[in-house]
């Protein structure tokens, strides 16, 4: 786990600038405290930065920018390709290498591009962000992984492209247009994050997951998809036997969990106490002793019942080493500088502040990687609200749209429904898909129209919030009614995964040098996991069930069978006091400066009683954004008038 950035130059008579990429590495050295490493390339025309985690091969050799021993390959790379080793053996049984390091996976990915090319990409088993530069072929990749579990961002200049892990590298550079992407904001309050390749800037974009750009010394860019989830939606289904199919699943999360186990550095888990935190424990302690757990929780809140007994009995249950820390608002409050500094691209969760104390509490203790239990909830349909929406799509998929039209005129008319019910049968009226990646609806598309003024919504036209859905939806449509689940699943890979919930998880765990990894979202697990049949991941109202009744025996029952518990914190609770005041103090300067909004209707909605907290969040989040980043933007179009 690392930090990278740089810069590619489109013109041989414009050199990359020292400064700049050294403001840079500043930047994003919270995400390498271990080392930092800056290459110019290609007289002068190419920089790449590196700051260094240390997880596998500890060694100087290990450092990066890294290269082959021509120096016609060079690589700066974040995360970690859990097979290199296999990869390694079967490199040295193709042709003769001399390996400079002992066991460096960012070596095993030089040779790997060398032999495969940009297809060695079909043998990494991993999370990564990798820039590459092709010295032969004069091309320079930026590669995300599968699932998006790395971030990787790049904003355009005239002159040149730059690279990095964050947005807020980016922009050191002055030449970096800050110009506001105003439909990304309007996106932002219905799905709490920008959906790839957006961000909040115009200029600034992120590699969608599973994707790579390729670009050339004359500016030729172009972006190529190698891995989508909708292509294992569509292979047949599983037939086997449901005791076939939980051996195999066993054997699946125990290979993906030995996998992340790699490590010259001890290694943790985040425990909640529930069941995918459990699981990936009890599998973790399978070969391991004196595993270390951490969990937080809260103290002074009525609401919000804290997990932490059902993770210390997980804990002593597996012989774990434990760990427990218990916050109040004022832990909250006093993180919310630092919470700024993570609002470069953000994501509007508040579980991103428990992570970050857990995090913190691992790393106070020595352990800087940790498993965590992001994605089981998506391939094995966790959410509860799943089974609803599944049966709302699929009617959404049978009603002829004249029909959902009237029913939702009818619904207007007598204005009998809640919001949320409203906008679910707007969304099937216009023909959109019922099913966004969330259950809830955070902000309707309705009430967004009247918090923002006029001339905001005049400025984004016909954008709508489904247009990023659109293409998932349409790939899934041939298996809507028969593998409905696989369709949410699938929606939530493309967007909620990456740019949400793992999203969090990075920023929370880089803020203070912790790699975070994800036994769940192993790609080949993935792709199995989706062709199990949708009646064994919902049974009987029961979630989760082909995941729960696999770990059977392995877990507590207990565990398995206890009412599903989000794993968060109070906010809800919180936001009735200190904390709350403070947002809407925020929130209501940021409408005053942005001049995005109407603030009499942003008032209304922060003091309705049906207004839902989350949705509140997303409006503070995006007014630290502000604060912090976004309001520059203003200040360069005032400087751009008055030089005009």
């Amino acid at each position: 786990m690392c930090g990278i950035a740089g810069s590619v130059c489109f013109k041989r008579n414009i050199k990359v600038d020292i400064d700049i990429l050294e403001r840079m590495s500043f930047v994003i050295a919270n995400r390498g405290p271990d080392g930092q490493g800056l290459q110019i390339l290609d007289d002068g025309r190419i920089g790449m930065v590196h700051r260094r985690l240390a997880i596998i091969d500890l060694s100087e050799e290990a450092n990066q920018p890294m290269c082959d021993a021509d120096g016609n390959i060079w690589v700066v790379f974040n995360g970690e390709i859990y097979n290199h080793k296999e990869i390694r053996k079967e490199l040295n049984q193709i042709k003769q290498i001399h390996w400079k390091t002992d066991h460096s996976d960012t070596e095993v990915l030089i040779h790997s591009y060398a032999v495969w090319g940009i297809k060695c990409l079909k043998k990494f088993r991993g999370m990564f962000a990798i820039a590459l530069w092709d010295k032969k072929r004069n091309a320079f990749y930026l590669i995300r992984d599968r699932l998006g579990i790395k971030p990787l961002y790049y904003g355009i200049t005239d002159n040149r492209i730059n690279f990095s892990s964050n947005v807020a590298a980016l922009l050191e550079d002055k030449d970096q247009s800050r110009e506001v992407d105003k439909k990304a904001i309007f996106d932002f309050l219905s799905l709490l994050a920008v959906p790839a390749p957006n961000t909040l800037f115009k200029k600034i974009k992120k590699i969608p997951a599973g994707h790579y750009i390729e670009m050339y010394p004359d500016g030729k860019i172009s972006q190529k998809c190698y891995w989508d989830p909708c292509r294992h939606l569509s292979k047949k289904e599983l037939s086997e036997s449901e005791p076939a199919i939980k051996g195999k699943l066993l054997n699946r999360l125990r290979k993906s969990t030995n996998l992340r186990k790699v490590s010259d550095v001890p290694v943790g888990v985040f425990l909640s106490g529930g069941v995918d935190s459990s699981t990936n424990l009890a599998l973790f302690s399978e070969s391991e002793e004196n595993v270390n757990t951490f969990t937080v929780g809260y103290k002074g809140t009525r609401e919000y019942k804290n997990e932490n007994k059902y993770a210390g009995e997980m804990a002593q249950y597996c012989h774990a080493i434990h760990h427990d820390e218990i916050l109040d608002d004022e832990s909250i409050i006093s993180f919310l500088d630092e919470l700024k500094n993570m609002c470069d691209d953000p994501a509007a969760d508040p579980v991103m502040i428990s992570q970050y104390y857990i995090a913190k509490l691992a790393i106070d203790n020595g352990i800087k990687v940790v498993q965590v239990g992001e994605g089981a909830d998506e391939l094995f349909a966790g959410y509860t609200y799943w089974k609803r929406h599944a049966i709302y799509e699929k009617l959404n998929f049978i009603i002829p749209e004249t029909i959902k039209k009237r029913i939702y005129q009818a619904a207007v008319r007598k204005g009998t429904l809640s919001g949320q019910n409203i906008e679910l049968l707007r969304r099937a009226a216009e023909n959109e898909g019922i099913f966004w990646g969330s259950g809830a609806v955070y902000i309707e598309e309705y009430r967004k129209k009247k918090l923002f003024n006029k001339a905001f919504m005049r400025d984004i036209g016909t954008h709508k919030t489904w247009d990023n859905f659109g293409d998932v939806y349409y790939k899934c449509k041939p298996w809507m009614l028969s593998n409905t689940v696989g369709w949410m699943a699938c929606v939530n890979f493309k967007f909620r995964l990456p740019e949400l919930l793992l999203a969090r998880t990075d920023k929370a765990c880089m803020a203070v040098g912790v790699e975070g990894r994800v036994p769940f979202l192993d790609h080949k697990l993935v792709e199995w996991g989706l062709r199990i049949p949708e009646k064994l991941k919902i049974r009987k109202g029961i979630h989760k069930y082909i995941l729960k009744e696999t770990v059977r025996g392995l877990i507590p029952d207990n565990v398995i069978d206890r009412k599903k518990v989000g794993f968060g914190l109070p906010f809800i609770e919180w936001y009735k006091g200190r904390l709350g005041n403070i947002m809407k103090e925020k929130v209501v300067g940021f409408v005053s400066q942005s001049g995005f909004f109407d603030e009499r209707e942003v008032r209304k909605f922060m003091d309705a009683k049906n207004s839902d907290p989350t949705g509140i969040w997303a409006l503070f989040i995006l007014s630290l954004w502000w604060e912090q980043y976004g309001c520059q933007s203003m200040k360069t179009l005032e400087v751009k008038r008055n030089e005009g």
